[in-house]
């Protein structure tokens, strides 16, 4: 016949066993939820680059189609520009 004494010391053992397997298995969520959350920040990350490059390079062609139809009007704008640009730095 087990004592007191035994049978406390029997529950204690089984409970840091239960309380370790829980930490185990909530550890491992935890883990999932975090590498599910990085794949997510990643590809949103991904898209948003690629629209950036997208919308750039639309942009530059853009840009460049102007500048070639309208080639003295963008001179002289390049030099108002930069006459602005001169003025605010003084």
């Amino acid at each position: 016949m087990s004592t007191n004494a035994e049978t406390v010391e029997n529950t204690f053992h089984n409970t840091d066993r239960d309380v370790r397997n829980r930490l185990t298995v909530i550890a491992s969520r935890v883990q999932a939820e975090a590498r599910g959350a990085k794949d997510a920040v990643y590809n949103a990350l991904k898209h948003q680059r690629e629209f950036a490059t997208e919308k750039l390079s639309k942009a530059g062609r853009e840009a460049t189609r102007f500048s070639r139809r309208y080639p003295i009007q963008m001179i002289v704008g390049a030099l108002a520009l930069g006459i602005l640009i001169g003025r605010r730095r003084r």
